[in-house]
């Protein structure tokens, strides 16, 4: 006799539909009930209502960010990188690629904005600066990363309802809003928010596809692959890796090794078609920077400044895999402590108890996997990057979040097993669960996240002093000469991004250097008022 299908259950010679719930663990439950009549209106309401819970969550994190952008980083630029995009993201706004170098390069100099063979421009990749540049079109440059950060964020909870429940992707949410990791770096201007949103764009497009989404959803994956090549290439390759091996092992316990190339071929090829573009573009890009198809413009600034191990790599004179396992145990204590705030840096204890947990296990053992190699991946490069934290591990953040949430479970299971206690209901379960990560999101907010966000307000010394010296003063048409602490950028570093990257502003800012190079430059600005600024005192100026 021919078996009833899943979702039907045999009784007294009728087939009788079976319940299906959601556990909070992400398994499905058949207790034997019989479904309502209203049962699938019930469950697209429940979905309808956690999709807008999400929705609320993801602007809170908006709100969230832009106060922490406000209260810690005065909504400027605060290191080197930051500096960087954003003069690159001005550039963009005027429809440019680079802009003619200043007469006099060392007096508008900022770390890693670079004037070569007459062109001026930054340094990194143009994936991030471009979404800057939006920013700038309507003068809002500080509310692209809570944006980008918020949106990331919904597009996790999505890949959490797709890959477990939607109680799960909410709970990743909750968890990054209050995570200090996440709200330092979708404060700031760096590009790791940015770039989060690629990642999680091409993931969620690629999983809808193999479960038979439209190809809209290919064309989604392959701009968002390319985006993130052009942002952050190596997080490109990092993430699109154990994805493809996800999806490969998907495929082959689905239909078996025989139809794999042609299933993937049929699925993905639009979104490799719409990716395939963006590696040239990234050559043709730099390339049209430095001049050289075989030098970036990382090298442009330090010649040791590549990719890779071997000699001539790094500021040490070689990279090698020592050296890179000594930058991998520095960020991983660095997100251990950091990632949600919890006491004695112990954020990342729970992730090895994920596996524990029944089902879901080829999800688990992708978002493992997503992890590790974003973390393999960066080891091959000479620079720990610590700054705001771990930032090059941001893509991994879904699965450091998912894996968390999975490990919590697999803990409450753990407890009940060594008291000899039977295991509860998979819903007790997951209550338990969610009361211990909100006990430790709450020593977090009290004891942790308040002290870590006010460590960085005035990093590296730059605050809006020098700024709102200038915008009491009212001046206008004015040349401005800023003086530095110890002969360091940091007060220049304050005000250069205030300058049109084509010097054209009301007031444009220039560093203090030498009497004869104010005097050069002063000339090449014979219109204007000069003014001296120190420590945010701003004064009349004539060059001696």
């Amino acid at each position: 006799m021919a078996r009833p299908p899943r979702n039907i259950q045999a009784t007294r010679g009728k087939a009788t539909p079976v319940k299906q719930e959601r556990s909070g663990t992400g398994a499905a439950v058949a207790p034997g009930s019989a479904t309502p009549p209203d049962g699938r209106y019930v469950l697209r309401l429940s979905a309808l209502r956690e999709t807008w819970l999400a929705i609320g969550l993801a602007l809170l994190a908006a709100m969230a960010s832009v106060t922490v952008g406000w209260l810690v980083f005065e909504h400027i630029p605060h290191t080197e990188d930051e500096l960087a995009f954003y003069f690159q993201a001005k550039v963009f706004a005027l429809g440019r690629l680079f802009v003619p170098a200043p007469a006099e390069p060392a007096a508008f100099a900022a770390p890693f904005v670079i004037a070569h063979e007459g062109r001026w421009f930054g340094k990194y990749p143009p994936g991030h600066s471009l979404a800057l540049a939006l920013g700038m079109l309507v003068d809002l440059p500080w509310l692209v990363n809570p944006v980008a950060g918020a949106l990331a964020l919904f597009f996790v909870y999505r890949i959490g309802a797709l890959l477990y429940t939607p109680a799960i992707g909410v709970a990743a949410i909750l968890l990054a809003i209050t995570s200090p990791y996440y709200l330092i770096q979708s404060a700031s201007f760096l590009a790791h928010p940015t770039a989060l949103l690629a990642t999680v764009l091409f993931v969620y497009g690629v999983l809808l596809r193999e479960r038979g989404a439209g190809l809209r959803w290919s064309i989604v994956a392959g701009l968002a692959l390319g985006w993130l090549f052009l942002n952050r290439p190596v997080s490109a390759v990092a993430v699109a890796v154990p994805l493809a091996l996800y999806v490969a092992w998907s495929t082959v316990r689905e239909t078996g090794w025989r139809d794999l190339v042609p299933k993937l071929v049929r699925r993905h090829w639009l979104a490799a078609l719409v990716f395939l573009p963006a590696p040239p573009l990234f050559v043709a890009y730099t390339t049209l920077l430095t001049g050289d198809p075989n030098r970036t413009p990382y090298e442009l600034v330090w010649a040791f400044d590549r990719y890779g191990f071997g000699p001539g790599i790094g500021s040490l004179g070689r990279h090698d895999l020592h050296l890179g396992r000594i930058n991998t145990m520095d960020n991983v204590r660095a997100l251990a402590r950091d990632l949600f705030g919890w006491p004695f840096a112990s954020s990342l204890l729970l992730l090895p108890l994920a596996p524990i947990l029944p089902g879901r296990k080829a999800a688990d053992w992708f978002m493992a996997g997503w992890a590790l190699a974003i973390v393999a991946f960066y080891a091959a490069y000479w620079s720990s990057g610590l700054m705001y934290g771990a930032r090059y591990y941001f893509e991994a953040l879904p699965p450091l979040l998912f894996l968390t949430i999975r490990g919590a479970l697999a803990l409450v299971a753990v407890l009940f097993a060594l008291i000899g206690q039977p295991a509860p209901s998979s819903r007790h379960s997951a209550r338990v669960a969610y009361g211990i990560l909100a006990l430790l999101v709450a020593v977090n907010v009290v004891t942790y996240l308040p002290f870590h966000l006010a460590r960085f307000r005035g990093w590296y010394g730059i605050t809006r002093a020098n700024l709102d010296a200038v915008e009491r003063a009212g001046i206008a048409n004015a040349l401005v000469f800023v003086a530095e602490a110890n002969r360091s950028w940091d007060g220049y570093g304050s005000t250069f991004p205030a300058n049109s990257p084509l010097l054209d502003s009301s007031v444009v800012f220039a560093m203090d250097r030498t009497p004869e190079l104010n005097r050069a430059v002063a000339a090449n600005f014979p219109r204007r008022e000069l003014y001296h600024l120190r420590a945010g005192v701003l004064q009349p100026y004539r060059p001696g």
